[in-house]
This record gives C-alpha cells, structure tokens and sequence, in this order.
C-alpha cells in the first residue's frame, strides 16, 4: 500500500528487465596532443629591477626622494650577466615548462550489464617533473537482474 495518506498520488516506475543473449562489447580509445595556444611574454631579471623602481618612483609623493629597491650596481650585474650565481637572469617559463603533452583515453562498454570501464592517461606540460596524472572509473549500473541457479556446489 503506497501513501495511504499522501494527497498526491504515487508514481511508479517500471524499467526494462535485461534480455538474454549475448552482450554487446565496444572499445573505443583516443589520443591527443596538449600544447598552450600562447604562452606569456615576462620580463627577464634586468628590466624587471628597473620596472620595480619605476613603480616605486611612481608611487613616492611628490617632493620625496624615491627609495630603490634595486640598486644600480644590482641593476648592472643583472644586465650584464657578470654575477650569474648571486644574480640571475633566467626564464623560468622556458626552463621549467615543455612544449606539449600526450593525453590519451579509453573507453569499454558492454551494454546488457551497463559496465563502463575508463582509463584517462595525462602528462603534464612540466618537463623537470616526473608526475603524470591517470584517473581509472569503473561504473557499473545493473537493473533488475534475475538470478537462477541451477546447480548449488
């Protein structure tokens, strides 16, 4: 007895029952290439000390003599390079990142007990890293499933 006191009714839902036979298997895969469309352009160890003093330059009120951050022979030793333990210049985006990576993906249906099996493989696009990400789902959707034995070992 459903709702025996509900005002609205009761819905019932009947779903297909599975056919024998056999059942229906496909495998589809793909693979494909990663690649950034554009990367962004930064500036090197040089011009990013003279931007920081522009900005504080820029930001001292008027009448105030701007404290620099970088100093000039800082400044020099980053433009020329004659310091490159203790001053830097280095493209950390061309250092770190590679140019494109592999992505694949595999799919397995059988379709009378509604199994999906995926394999999703991916790399990363950092080159000094050894990290690859694999995600793995197994989905199973069974529905009214009748079960006879025949024979109890």
């Amino acid at each position: 007895m459903f709702g025996v006191r509900g005002a609205n009714g009761v819905i019932l839902i009947t779903t297909k029952r599975g056919r024998e036979g056999k059942a229906h298997i496909s495998f589809s895969t793909s693979a494909s290439i990663q690649m950034p469309t554009k990367m962004v352009e930064t500036a090197n160890s040089y011009e990013y000390a003279m931007f920081y003093n522009q900005m504080i330059a820029n930001d001292t009120p008027a009448g105030e003599k701007p404290v620099k951050t970088f100093s000039d022979g800082v400044i020099q030793k980053f433009r020329d390079g004659s310091d490159p333990i203790r001053f830097p210049s280095i493209n950390w985006i061309d250092y770190i990142m590679g140019d494109a990576t592999l992505q694949s993906q595999h799919n397995l249906n059988i379709s009378e007990v509604r199994i999906r099996y995926v394999i999703l493989s991916q790399q990363v696009l950092i080159r000094k890293a050894d990290f690859s990400m694999s995600l793995v789902c197994l989905m199973v959707s069974v529905i009214n499933i009748a079960v006879s034995i025949t024979e109890v070992i």
